[in-house]
């Protein structure tokens, strides 16, 4: 997906509505509602790869964690966590080891999940470990302008 977000951060206060509730959405500590516009260009917007990973065989996992970098950096892609410790908000969900990583794009990391040189690490992974594994497309987005944010 090629997409870039260009933020034009404005107040929203055109309207006469708007101007009344500036006093309120002061006592509540609320900035004004902001206006984002959003640009089409031809530059790729980042993809994620979420990882769950229950491990079976620690000593093998741990060859794995050595194996897997340099494959991911080939392809563009860096760890933007690994392993760090995880508190569930809402729901049950307490993976015992939890991973994201961050491409450039969706192609460049499917590339990279069947390519030849990850193999041999994937390979292991799948040997030591359970693994769920997602690809998540970064979506532009806009903030509508009825929507107000704390200030800081």
């Amino acid at each position: 997906m090629y997409h870039r977000m260009r933020f034009t951060v404005t107040p929203f206060n055109a309207s006469s509505q708007t101007r009344r509730l500036q006093p309120a959405l002061a006592r509540r500590n609320l900035a004004m509602p902001l206006r984002v516009d959003t640009v089409t260009t031809n530059r790729p917007m980042p993809a994620y790869l979420i990882v769950e990973i229950a491990i079976h065989d620690p000593a093998r996992y741990e060859r794995y964690k050595h194996l897997a970098p340099p494959s991911i950096a080939a392809y563009g892609g860096k760890y933007l966590t690994r392993g760090g410790a995880t508190t569930a908000l809402e729901g049950e969900w307490k993976p015992e080891r939890f991973v994201i990583l961050e491409f450039p794009d969706t192609d460049s990391a499917r590339r990279w999940w069947s390519s030849p040189e990850y193999a041999p690490a994937k390979a292991l992974r799948q040997s030591c470990a359970e693994t769920k594994m997602l690809l998540v497309d970064a979506v532009p987005f806009t903030i509508s302008p009825d929507v107000t944010r704390p200030q800081t």
